[in-house]
């Protein structure tokens, strides 16, 4: 392999933004399905590998989904059981990471909106403008989008939320990247905003964290401690009540733009639970009628119980085995024997069936099958042999090879110690001596952050829209998170991907770079993960969104009478 000079980019991102910008690319259609009854990713090369228009102009759909017939007046509660909304902020700008999404994408609104099948959509805006030096984009905003006290949004709500959301004390955790990217914002009429960048956009945007549009009037009027308490939003539910550490209550805004957006419930409630034991005696007792953080057993078990469903939203998350050793060039992990071996010997089923209880077999690429260049024809799931393991290693010279395989606990992936055990046992069967080290969450990340780890190091990772925009952000040399550093084919394609205007190079460009580092083992994978929910025989439907792992959708859930 042709590979870089060493050196280090010493870049450091505090876990709590990573996440809040791992979530803004969270996006997700799931159907709503039972246990057993499986799942909607048959078409995995469907949508998620076409191309965009290429066009320097992209435009919304009228309503920006498909119409349907007229819904019901709101009606009813929908309560909800959650283990944490981080914060608990009802501020549109200060939305701090994917725990706080259900507040984030229910109450708020941007220019784009996660759209059901994993990809953006137009949300605020109606059209999108890049100029030809794609340096500046133009958004023309919807005509019809109203704030919760019923006034109409204008561009010049959007300027002034830019500012209210670079200026947040503490800021939002996005801000800093948005300010290296963003020059300046305009209104330049009641419905054009003009955003000019820093430096060429790669992906008409999609590479930025876009922020939530509140009103400049209604800030004016209840001031600004208030507003904080007391916000507006354009989302399909406003808050109405929020005590922290016990339940955000929301009502239905029935006068949202999207007619598909209004809620079927009257009401939203977000109870506070962390305790899991305590969300189920809830669902069992009808205080709650959809609860989170059911996985493996304990979703088998809830779906044997009379009158409760179990929710599952497909592929959600996957967990990265990273190679710390092998972007250093330090052997023997420049040695693809040895890393082809701690693939292959992965029983991505056993592990599948056996501990989690759910999920899927992936490849070792950091693709989803609803992800923009995926392609499961350039990247089926390895093979698990572990006879071609044993005689690698054998091979390799590298029997009684001694490691640390690190972990840590998450949210982001179900039973990360456990998975982290058993591939280490898979290990030891082919000859190896792995030394199994789990760390607290914010040390591990400091210090993979700073390039400290050694060994193999896990790393759950939740969904991602767009593959081009992942290489950009974990596959570049010095990328905070990444674990491919000082690759010189990695560096040169994504450049080259990176410079070019055409949608359909851009993609090829990068299918290139996941198939070099597939081909070459440059990190592992464990199964992908399903997102589960446990809800009451009272959730009549309930639209997933693909990839989004997150108490989400909650306006698409119908209630029976």
């Amino acid at each position: 392999m042709e590979r870089k000079d060493n050196y280090w980019l010493r870049k450091t991102i505090g876990r709590r933004r990573f996440v809040a910008s791992s979530g803004a690319v969270v996006a997700g259609a799931a159907a709503f399905t039972a246990v057993g009854c499986g799942d909607d990713d048959d078409d995995t090369n469907g949508d998620a590998t076409t191309a965009p228009t290429g066009t320097a102009t992209t435009t919304a759909s009228a309503t920006g989904t498909a119409t349907q017939a007229t819904r019901p007046a709101p009606t009813g509660t929908l309560r909800v059981s959650v283990a944490s909304l981080m914060d608990q902020s009802g501020d549109p700008f200060f939305q701090t990471g994917g725990l706080a999404r259900p507040v984030d994408l229910h109450a708020f609104g941007s220019f784009f909106r996660p759209g059901d099948d994993g990809q953006r959509e137009f949300d605020l805006a109606e059209k999108l403008e890049v100029s030809p030096d794609r340096m500046q984009l133009t958004f023309k905003m919807r005509p019809n989008v109203k704030f919760w006290d019923g006034t109409t949004v204008k561009a010049q709500d959007s300027a002034w939320s830019f500012q209210g959301y670079m200026g947040r004390t503490p800021p939002n955790p996005s801000a800093a990247a948005l300010g290296r990217q963003v020059e300046s914002v305009t209104a330049t009429d009641d419905s054009t905003l003009v955003i000019k960048l820093k430096a060429p956009t790669a992906f008409e945007g999609r590479e930025i964290t876009f922020w939530n549009t509140s009103s400049q009037a209604h800030y004016e009027k209840v001031g600004a401690d208030a507003f904080k308490e007391n916000s507006m939003g354009t989302g399909p539910f406003k808050i109405t009540k929020n005590e922290k550490g016990q339940f955000m209550e929301m009502e239905a805004h029935e006068g949202h733009w999207n007619p598909n957006r209004i809620p079927f419930a009257k009401t939203l409630r977000f109870q506070l639970v962390p305790e899991l034991t305590t969300r189920i005696a809830q669902l069992k007792t009808g205080e709650s009628s959809v609860i989170e953080g059911v996985t493996g057993a304990t979703a088998l078990q809830l779906s044997n119980e009379p009158n409760i469903k179990i929710v599952t939203g497909p592929q959600t998350a996957w967990l990265k085995l990273n190679f710390f050793e092998a972007q250093e060039g330090t052997a023997p992990w420049t040695d693809k024997r040895l890393r082809e071996a701690l693939v292959i010997s992965i029983d991505q089923e056993g592990i599948t069936k056996g501990l989690l209880r759910q999920g899927t077999p992936s490849p070792n690429v950091q693709l989803w099958p609803k992800t923009l260049c995926y392609d499961e024809k350039l990247f089926p799931a390895r093979k698990y042999d572990i006879n071609r393991a044993k005689q690698l290693v054998q091979e390799a010279g590298l029997q009684g090879f001694s490691f640390p395989v690190i972990s840590y606990t998450s949210s982001s992936y179900p039973l990360i110690p456990e998975v982290a055990q058993a591939m280490a046992a898979s290990w030891k069967e082919i000859g190896l001596n792995p030394q199994i080290s789990q760390q607290e969450s914010g040390a591990y990340f400091a210090a993979f952050t700073s390039r400290a780890l050694k060994g193999v190091g896990v790393q759950g990772w939740p969904f991602s829209p767009d593959g081009r925009v992942n290489l950009v952000l974990y596959f570049k040399t010095g990328s905070a998170f990444g674990s491919t550093d000082n690759y010189q084919f990695i560096d040169d394609n994504i450049a080259k991907m990176v410079a070019s205007t055409n949608n359909e190079e851009q993609i090829k460009i990068a299918q290139d770079v996941y198939k070099y580092a597939y081909d070459e083992f440059l990190f592992g994978g464990a199964p992908w993960s399903d997102s589960q929910w446990a809800v009451s025989d009272k959730v009549k439907n309930w639209i997933r969104p693909a990839g989004d792992p997150y108490m989400t959708r909650l306006e698409s859930v119908e209630l029976t009478s």
